[in-house]
């Protein structure tokens, strides 16, 4: 698995990173977080969708010290631009 190297190989050169991680189920995301000490997210969407970077994302940037009306501020704007992307997408043509 593609993700179990990264990270082995992250921690292995940085052993004090904060390093997250997406992980394929609730098994791997607890084997990420007890063994590697990273933080682990399971999407909750199919990996092909945009939408599922951005509660990954915003974890990222609550971890990292973003106040959190930030965080929500940037989520609402990348809905907002998703939005406004499909909708010309679909109604421009």
């Amino acid at each position: 698995m593609e993700t179990n190297h990264a990270v082995v190989n992250l921690r292995r050169l940085y052993p004090d990173l904060k390093i997250f991680a997406r992980a394929k189920d609730s098994k791997h995301q607890e084997r990420l977080q007890k063994t590697l000490n990273v933080v682990a997210m399971v999407p909750i969407l199919p990996e092909e969708n945009l939408l599922l970077t951005l509660p990954f994302g915003g974890a990222v940037l609550k971890s990292l010290g973003a106040p959190a009306e930030e965080v929500r501020c940037c989520f609402f704007f990348m809905v907002f631009y998703l939005q406004l992307f499909f909708h010309y997408l679909f109604f421009a043509i």
